[in-house]
């Protein structure tokens, strides 16, 4: 597992108040359980809701510019992704657990502005 953490510093603005964390781990790699206890998640979490369509969040332009700039990840075709939001997505914070065949993918990003 790879982990990847951004501080408002690491952000293209000065002024910026912007963080993000992110953890990437191969499918092969670790077991999706695997993952999300070493990342401290509970699964009733994440087992409750459905998973939405990355395309369906709106904040689905930011989370893929992030992944591809700071991952080097491109996420392809959207339906190859299971998205759960791990806390209600809001303007300044998105918290999601992305799932593919090959990857899973915790991504928080947030702000203080």
């Amino acid at each position: 597992m790879r982990s990847i953490r951004l501080e408002p510093k690491d952000f293209e603005s000065d002024c910026s108040e912007e963080s993000l964390a992110l953890d990437i781990a191969e499918s092969g790699e670790l077991s999706l359980s695997a993952f999300l206890q070493a990342l401290d998640i509970a699964w009733p979490a994440v087992q409750a809701p459905q998973p939405q369509p990355l395309a369906g969040l709106q904040q689905h332009a930011m989370v893929r510019e992030h992944l591809a700039q700071h991952a080097q990840i491109e996420l392809g075709d959207a339906s190859f992704w299971q998205v759960f939001c791990l806390d209600e997505p809001e303007w300044n914070d998105v918290h999601l657990l992305l799932i593919s065949d090959a990857l899973f993918i915790h991504y928080h990003w947030f702000t203080t502005a």
